[in-house]
């Protein structure tokens, strides 16, 4: 059963999905690391997403420049909340923020954050729904 969206900030909102056990992060516009941070740690603290649901990303139509420090902030707090979060986090990305988002994931996974970056929503669905 699809929830209502939560409005997280300027840039973000979330839907949960129970009965698929996802939970859909959208981020959107010009954002900068403040709201992203915010976005994280939000559904990264929530307990109802992280006991039960997968994660998936969509910021396909997000304008992200993060500096390096930013970053390394940004994969910092994702990794400190990796022990409220046991499951899969797909982040789906345009083409221009692809590889940004792999950088995101590989750095995490390093951490035993389970995260995959793509370029299209299907094979990340595929993906978080795998066993």
């Amino acid at each position: 059963m699809l929830q209502t969206s939560i409005h997280i900030n300027a840039n973000f909102s979330y839907e949960t999905d129970s009965d698929l056990k996802v939970c859909y992060v959208k981020g959107e516009g010009s954002c900068d690391n403040k709201n992203a941070l915010e976005a994280f740690q939000s559904v990264l603290q929530n307990d109802e997403i992280t006991k039960e649901l997968n994660i998936v990303v969509d910021i396909t139509s997000l304008d992200f420049h993060p500096s390096f420090e930013e970053l390394m902030q940004l994969k910092s707090l994702i990794v400190s909340l990796r022990r409220n979060f046991k499951n899969k986090a797909a982040i789906v990305a345009s083409p221009s923020f692809y590889t940004l988002a792999q950088m995101v994931s590989i750095i995490t996974q390093m951490s035993n954050f389970n995260m995959k970056a793509f370029k299209e929503y299907d094979p990340a669905f595929k993906w978080l729904t795998s066993a």
